[in-house]
Order: C-alpha cells, then sequence, then structure tokens
C-alpha cells in the first residue's frame, strides 16, 4: 500500500517566481499523485505570510517543503521554520529550492538547473530517493534576537549601496544595480565599522562576511564553500571608485583575498548601513555591536 505523504509549495511573490512556481506545483502535484504525494499550495499575500506558513509547515513535520523563488525568499521561509519553536536546525524539514528568482545563489551553490525542463526531473529524483545536500545556516544575533542569512552580510559600503537600490533595479538588474549604486556613493563619506575575533582586530569603511561560495550571481570570489563551517571576512578600510572596481574585477576571477572564521563580532564606530542577503537589514548606531556565527550544516536540500 502507497503511503501516503504531505508536501508544502510555498511560492515567492515576484511575477516571475508567481508564475512559474505554479506552473510547476501543478504539474508535480499530477505526476507525483500516484505515488501518494499531497500538496498544498497556500495563498500569501506578503513574506510574513510566507513565513507562518513555512512555521506551520515545521509544527506539522511535512515531508517536504518546496520554497519557489529566489534567494530573499528562501531566507524568507528559512526565518519562518526557524520560528516554529523547532528545538534544533536539525528539526527543520527537509527543503526543496525551485530556483525562479533573479540571482539564485544558493541554488548556483547546490549546483541546481535554473530553467524549468531540467529542474524537474532533479526534484522528482531527489524526492523520491530522499537524496539531500547540506548547506551551513549563518546567523546575526543583535539584542537578543538572532536573524539566520544564506549568502551574506555586509556594512558601510555594501550596505549604503542596498539602501541606495530601488526594489524595480535590483529586479530588472540583479547584482549589477547593487553595484552602480556603489559607484555613485560619496565614499569619502562612508561610516567606519570595526571586527573584532580572537587574534584579529580590524577596522574599514567595506565589511563583507559571506557564508556561500557564489556572492553576486554567478561570481565565486572567495575559497569556501556553502557546507565547510567556517565563513569568509573581507574588509577594506578606504575604498575609492578605482579600487571597488578593482575588486569586482578580482571578485570576477575569484581572487579576492579573505579570512575564514567561524564568528565574530562586529562593531559599528559611525552610524553605518548593514544588510543580510542582499536586503536592506537597517543600521548599527555608534558602538552598537552585534555577533555573527555559521552553523555547519544546519539545512537539507533537495
Amino acid at each position: 500500500m502507497t503511503r501516503t505523504r504531505r508536501g508544502v509549495i510555498l511560492v515567492g511573490r515576484g511575477a516571475r517566481a508567481a508564475t512559474r512556481g505554479l506552473d510547476f506545483a501543478r504539474t508535480l502535484a499530477e505526476t507525483l499523485a500516484p505515488e501518494g504525494w499531497r500538496w498544498e499550495v497556500p495563498h500569501l499575500d506578503s513574506a510574513e505570510a510566507l513565513e507562518a506558513a513555512a512555521a506551520d509547515a515545521t509544527r506539522a513535520r511535512v515531508d517536504a517543503l518546496l520554497v519557489a523563488g529566489g534567494d530573499g525568499t528562501l531566507r524568507n521561509a528559512v526565518r519562518g521554520a526557524l520560528a516554529s519553536g523547532a528545538p534544533r536546525t536539525d528539526a527543520l524539514p527537509r527543503i526543496g529550492l525551485l530556483p525562479f528568482g533573479t540571482v539564485n545563489c544558493v541554488a548556483r551553490d547546490l549546483g541546481m538547473p535554473r530553467s524549468t525542463l531540467p529542474l524537474l526531473p532533479h526534484i522528482l529524483d531527489a524526492l523520491r530517493s530522499g537524496r539531500t545536500r547540506p548547506y551551513d545556516l549563518a546567523f546575526v544575533e543583535r539584542n537578543g534576537t538572532r536573524e539566520p542569512f544564506l549568502l551574506s552580510v555586509g556594512f558601510g559600503l555594501e550596505g549604503a549601496a542596498i539602501q541606495a537600490t530601488t526594489p524595480e533595479a535590483k529586479r530588472r538588474w540583479g547584482a549589477a544595480a547593487f553595484i552602480a549604486a556603489g559607484f555613485r556613493l560619496d565614499l569619502s563619506r562612508l561610516p567606519r565599522v570595526r571586527v573584532e575575533a580572537p587574534g584579529i582586530s580590524l577596522e574599514g569603511t567595506q565589511v563583507t562576511i559571506v557564508n556561500s561560495a557564489h556572492y553576486g550571481g554567478p561570481f565565486q570570489p572567495f575559497r569556501g564553500s556553502s557546507h565547510d563551517g567556517l565563513l569568509d571576512l573581507l574588509v577594506h578600510s578606504k575604498p575609492t571608485h578605482l579600487g571597488l572596481l578593482g575588486v569586482c574585477l578580482r571578485a570576477a576571477a575569484g581572487r579576492l583575498p579573505g579570512l575564514r572564521l567561524r564568528e565574530l563580532e562586529v562593531r559599528a564606530i559611525d552610524r553605518a548601513a548593514f544588510h543580510w542577503d542582499g536586503d536592506d537589514a537597517g543600521t548599527l548606531e555608534p558602538g552598537e555591536s552585534i555577533r555573527i556565527r555559521v552553523e555547519p550544516n544546519a539545512l537539507a536540500f533537495y
């Protein structure tokens, strides 16, 4: 007798994710119905609704949680799953990513196809075999709370550039929109940030901490991977526009120098904007500090 298995598909709000995600969900449900799979596609009209649906799926201990969208949608789903009250990250559901976003760095890290035709057999094979791949999960700990991130956090130049990028420009140009915004900034007025870790004390106006192998799309600027239990740290003291161009070129060539560590503390000397996973996270006030750490292999992706 075929065992009934339950899956939930969360579809992001972006036009591309919504159209392709709903079409994919229908095809997947029809294909797997004879094998006992039953799929739910809840209506989601906000990021908060998506997080709530992910929390509900985690509490219900569904057999699979699929997320259709980009890296930001995936982060919201992980955030919701963590808010479910699961005692440990190993109690989170296995997640299947349907990469219908703009940049799709996590999908690139996982070596996933990003077009619908090869994606369907990839997901079907993973669901049938139960095969998953590990992925590190990093956290920003601030004022007694912790926020997860999958890709990166950035302070100073990066945070200001993301605050200056409109949602329309991000959808249209992807990572290039952030680069363009960075070149328009007055780099002489960037805030200072200090980074502290065992044996490390650095100050800069551009601080980048990366958890993933890919950064800003197809680029792999550092030596690390998304399942090595380490973060990559890059600090620039006084970036110039010419130096910023050099950083972009070295990133494209995979030649950025960086330190590798498990956790660190970031303290704002001046009021500093910051981001997580390419989304504006607000500002750090002068003297305010946050701790960043990584939990190795905390996630399992189909």
